[in-house]
């Protein structure tokens, strides 16, 4: 079963007890995010879910055509920390 286009990073921002989904960004530990993303089935959310969520955690425009590759290059990835 797939959830609502675009409900990825809210989904993560409610398990995370963020308030918005802007909040993802100021976390004390990024990391966090990489092992929530690691416990998620990656068919869970579309391809563009997944490559929005890429982009707006990651920084960069991405286009990957499956849903574990655009999760295992968030999971690899640096996230930027705004603290």
């Amino acid at each position: 079963v797939r959830c609502m286009k675009g409900m990825l990073l809210q989904d993560m921002a409610n398990q995370l007890n963020c308030t918005y989904i802007s909040d993802l960004r100021f976390l004390p530990e990024p990391d966090v995010i990489k092992v929530f993303l690691k416990y998620i089935p990656s068919q869970k959310y579309s391809i563009d879910d997944w490559n929005q969520t890429a982009w707006y955690l990651v920084g960069k425009k991405v286009s990957f055509s499956s849903e574990l590759e655009v999760r295992d290059y968030i999971i690899n990835s640096d996230l930027p920390r705004l603290l």
